[in-house]
């Protein structure tokens, strides 16, 4: 039973640290666009629609005047047009990253309320499993 535990626990913490670690950098990356980010006018494709999610495919000028290709993920709102225009930034230093303007946090807040639901969770099932222990055992 205590090896059972603890190989749920050893993977429920790999599975919260890879967690923080993608809301860390999509963080990072929604910042730096938000920052140092190219605003340009994108033109729609067309969309790319998923079971829960819309992404709308764009065109759009980098900094060298050719045109690049992105999907954007995760668009929340009426779909634009095929041929229409759609506001967009991209990191100068990485073209190809591309987000709709304007950048937004709403869902990297929704995510970073559910890890930190997860970290007390998993914090509170480590104290019920040592306090259990103790009382077993007579050992923490």
């Amino acid at each position: 039973m205590g090896l059972l535990l603890g190989c749920v626990l050893l993977l429920g913490t790999c599975v919260l640290f890879s967690m923080l670690f993608w809301l860390a950098r999509k963080a990072v990356r929604r910042l730096r666009l938000r920052g140092r980010g190219v605003r340009v006018e994108g033109e729609c494709l067309g969309h790319v629609i998923g079971r829960d999610t819309a992404g709308v495919v764009v065109t759009y000028p980098g900094p060298d005047g050719k045109r690049l290709r992105a999907t954007l993920d995760g668009w929340e709102g009426v779909l634009p047009p095929a041929g229409g225009p759609v506001p967009l930034v991209y990191l100068p230093e990485s073209p190809r990253i591309a987000a709709k303007w304007p950048v937004e946090y709403a869902r990297l807040r929704a995510a970073g309320t559910a890890v930190l639901v997860l970290c007390v969770g998993l914090g509170g099932l480590e104290l019920l499993v040592k306090g259990v222990r103790f009382i077993v055992h007579g050992v923490g």
